[in-house]
């Protein structure tokens, strides 16, 4: 039987927002709001924090996750996420007998993700996952398509994607293109070596979202997060 590990990321350092992972949404910091989310869902078995912030650590075990100290090597802004969950899969392999674990990665930048989505993405990739072995990752919508982009060469205006401006102007031809988006995220331990550094491989199954999440990257965002959160 396969368990469901979730693993909230959070590292004290932070290149936009100081501290973001301990910034409030509503009066909870998002390392709480990610907890409350794991710890109320029924699919999953244990919750844990990884970070290498002695005060989200402590935070942490205040709500009642399980932490791994994160090592140096994998605590600052130039550390992928991939080698970051190998750390986590070798620490949590040393403490568990189980070889049959799906982490659920939960980026704590999603304030408005609820237990509920957490259960239809686990749901999702259960009933999907003999096609797609390498887990499940969310995908949404471009906010502004690449066709549009350009490049600035002495200034002079160069399409930077697009093949043909005169054939594909109109935004009802450009292709149907999405982003990857880690709102939703479900690797099997045994993918681990198998996907990228965004954590996905061509056995990986797209978990498409209708519009784009709010993720906390800046202040401003932080600002709407709360304005929203006020409305409801």
């Amino acid at each position: 039987m396969v368990d469901i590990v979730s693993i909230i990321p959070a590292r004290g350092g932070s290149l936009g927002v100081k501290e973001k992972n301990l910034q409030t949404v509503n009066g909870k910091t998002l390392v709480e709001i990610a907890i409350n989310a794991s710890k109320s869902c029924s699919l999953v078995k244990e919750t844990f924090v990884s970070s290498d912030s002695k005060k989200i650590l402590a935070l942490a075990q205040k709500n009642g996750a399980k932490t791994q100290v994160r090592s140096d090597e994998n605590s600052g802004s130039n550390a992928s996420m991939l080698d970051t969950l190998k750390e986590f899969d070798a620490f949590f392999s040393s403490i568990t007998q189980n070889n049959s674990v799906w982490y659920l990665i939960l980026y704590p930048t999603y304030p408005f993700r609820t237990s509920q989505d957490l259960v239809d993405i686990i749901n999702y990739y259960k009933s999907h996952h003999h096609l797609f072995e390498d887990g499940l990752i969310g995908v949404k919508p471009v906010s502004e398509h690449p066709y549009l982009s350009i490049k600035l060469d002495q200034k002079r205006i160069i399409p930077a994607y697009n093949p043909d401006v005169n054939a594909f102007y109109r935004r009802q031809d450009y292709p149907d293109l999405s982003v990857i988006c880690h709102w939703a995220c479900v690797i099997p331990a045994t993918s681990l070596n198998s996907i990228n550094n965004q954590l996905f491989s061509e056995k990986t199954l797209p978990y498409k979202l209708n519009k784009s999440p709010i993720d906390i990257d800046t202040y401003e965002d932080l600002n709407y997060a709360n304005f929203l959160a006020a409305q409801s």
